[in-house]
């Protein structure tokens, strides 16, 4: 194999490995029935009985992060917020209609309060909630486990979001369209980065291509 394709394999490679590094893109996503019909319903269609929504969120992207401890900073969490997390992609159907499909700067905050004293991580009251700058937001609460603190490594966010993967929600969406609430079941899960594969696979394959007609050349 030739120098210039090492160097591209060591280069893709790193790329690849910090990225791998620094994923950490969640995806909360709920399907569920309409818990209050809308009084102000303006969308498409009469008022919809249920709705699907999901959206993405970077866990390493936030303006400010603050905790609190039971004892002391390696205790319990008593509390946590992030503030200003970054969404990267929204998807609101109502009506078999999408009405909500760019977070136009959507940033959400998240939370939760008073975990139960036990060794093994307790329950809180949590949160979610932010609204972009055209008047579209959504909200929701729901009881989460929270880890103990020695378990939260380099990505709390991700780790305490993690910690219960199936949770029950009652978000609310609210937009141009009037607004809705849910009740359900909801999952939160890891979004694969498949562009440095695709990318890494490409390059892998290009250099192979390469290489085949210049032994095809000399012969």
């Amino acid at each position: 194999m030739s120098n210039l394709a090492l160097r591209v394999i060591a280069s893709l490679l790193l790329i690849f490995g910090a990225t791998a590094a620094n994923a950490a893109l969640l995806r909360i996503s709920f399907s569920g029935p309409v818990a209050y019909p809308s009084e102000n319903w303006t969308g498409p269609g009469p008022s919809p009985t249920s709705f699907e929504l999901s959206f993405t969120v970077d866990t390493l992207s936030f303006t400010s992060s603050s905790f609190m401890y039971i004892g002391s900073p390696t205790g319990e969490i008593q509390s946590y917020r992030f503030y200003g997390v970054d969404v990267l992609s929204v998807s609101f159907i109502a009506n078999g209609s999408e009405l909500w499909s760019d977070p136009a700067g959507l940033l959400m905050d998240f939370g939760g309060d008073f975990p139960s004293i036990e060794p093994e991580g307790g329950f809180c009251f949590c949160f979610f909630g932010g609204t972009n700058p055209l008047g579209q937001s959504l909200g929701s609460s729901y009881d989460d486990a929270i880890p103990p603190r020695s378990q939260l490594g380099d990505d709390p966010l991700a780790t305490i979001l993690l910690a219960q993967a199936m949770l029950h929600m009652d978000p609310i969406v609210a937009g141009e369209w009037g607004d809705l609430r849910g009740n359900g079941p909801a999952t939160i899960s890891v979004v694969p980065a498949p562009p440095a594969v695709w990318l890494l696979g490409t390059a892998l394959a290009g250099l192979g291509g390469r290489q085949w007609m210049r032994r095809k050349a000399a012969a």
